[in-house]
């Protein structure tokens, strides 16, 4: 989403070439073979099933140490640079659309709901980034409080995340 508003206001005519529908669903397939990779291996790993008599739910847990490692890897070596780059991307196109509404005195509304749109995107990436650190503070503690944290507010944070974004690309329109 960064790269796609990043260039959207910085290359509006690399746009339509970049994002062809052919284009999209190749890169919607590569984010299904990552992240099925990922769940592929993640599977291989010793796991349980834990109940949390404090929050009422069932929620996985590796019973080995021995996936600190692959944790850490995609952690460090794709969430964290992603994370980074849109953190990037988003403040770029920020600072476009501030030079663009300064230049045209105007300040249109459509900019405007596009930068709070970034602003909620960044924000979110941030409290994923959140979970995966208290994961990783779990496998290196030993303390599966942080993963019962962790895993449980995933779901409401992937709640938040997905009707968030489509309310706000509603409200950018």
């Amino acid at each position: 989403m960064s790269l796609n508003r990043f260039i959207a206001v910085g290359q509006p005519i690399m746009y339509a070439k970049l994002f062809q529908n052919y284009l999209v669903c190749i890169y919607i397939f590569i984010t299904i073979v990552i992240g099925g990779l990922i769940g592929i291996i993640s599977s291989k790993y010793d796991c349980s099933y834990m109940n949390s008599s404090l929050l009422e739910r069932l929620y996985v847990s590796y019973t080995t140490d021995d996936i600190t490692s692959f944790v850490l890897a995609y952690t460090f070596g794709l969430y964290i640079p992603l994370v980074a780059i849109s953190f990037i991307l988003n403040i770029k196109t920020i600072k476009k659309l501030k030079v663009r509404n300064l230049i045209s005195n105007i300040g249109s509304s459509s900019d405007i709901r596009l930068s709070i749109y970034t602003f909620f995107s960044f924000g979110m990436a941030i409290i994923f980034l959140l979970v995966y650190i208290l994961r990783v503070v779990s496998i290196l503690t030993g303390d599966q409080f942080y993963n019962i944290i962790g895993t449980t507010s995933l779901s409401y944070i992937i709640d938040i995340e997905t009707f968030g974004s489509f309310y706000f690309s509603l409200f950018t329109k």
